[in-house]
Order: structure tokens, then C-alpha cells, then sequence
């Protein structure tokens, strides 16, 4: 799923729909989170996927010490995850507030950062 929605913000990109890019790319980092949370054994609460946006980046920073013992690493994508979902709320539900090709370019950088992270990890 996080490839998909990797894919889907750089074709969103490509023809310059930036709040479709931005959604699309947090898209891929949290369920890169996810499926990391996963793998470490945690079960999402009953009848959801996955957990709330706001729980996943903590939930990350705790869970993952096993697998990712760099705690400088940990709390960078963890603080990287919340600031992408700052950002993807404005993108979805501000109008008002514009949102760049800055903005796209730095939500792309983070969300591969967690693609390239969750794929290694889970490929190990």
C-alpha cells in the first residue's frame, strides 16, 4: 500500500496537484509505520488497520526500539511523521493555505525516508 500511495503522490506531483501529492505522500509513510508496527508484533485496536495518526509516531519511537536501536533515527522519522500529518491536514481541509512545491518536494523526501526504512527493515 505505501508504494501505491508513493506512486499515486508522484503522478499527483507530476501535473502539479500538490495537495493531492502531499495527502498521497503522508499516505505512504504512515502506512510504512504501520506495517512496521505490525511487524514488531503490535495489533492495531479491534476493527481498524492501523492506529490514529496522532498515536502512530509515538507509537513508533516506543515499539520500534527493538528493531531500530538508533534513538536519534527513531525520533527523526517519528517527528518527520507528525509534521507530515500537520501538513496533510492543511493540504485536505484548509483551503486558505497554499501549499508549494516546497511542501511537495519535502513530504516526497519523508515519505522515501520511511518507504526506503519499512522496506529494509521488513525485508531483513
Amino acid at each position: 500500500m505505501a508504494q501505491d500511495s508513493e506512486a499515486a503522490a508522484t503522478a499527483a506531483k507530476s501535473i502539479a496537484r500538490f495537495r493531492s501529492a502531499v495527502s498521497r505522500y503522508y499516505y505512504s509513510a504512515y502506512q510504512s509505520a504501520t506495517a512496521l508496527l505490525i511487524h514488531t508484533g503490535q495489533t492495531p485496536p479491534t476493527g481498524r488497520e492501523g492506529w490514529t495518526h496522532q498515536d502512530t509516531p509515538e507509537m513508533f519511537r516506543v515499539c520500534m526500539r527493538s528493531v531500530l536501536k538508533d534513538s536519534i533515527k527513531r525520533n527523526k522519522l517519528a517527528g518527520d511523521l507528525k509534521a507530515l500529518y500537520k501538513l496533510r491536514i492543511i493540504a485536505d481541509y484548509v483551503s486558505q493555505q497554499k501549499i508549494s512545491a516546497d511542501d511537495v518536494t519535502r513530504a516526497g523526501s519523508i515519505a522515501g525516508v520511511w518507504l526506503k526504512c519499512a522496506t529494509k527493515i521488513l525485508q531483513s
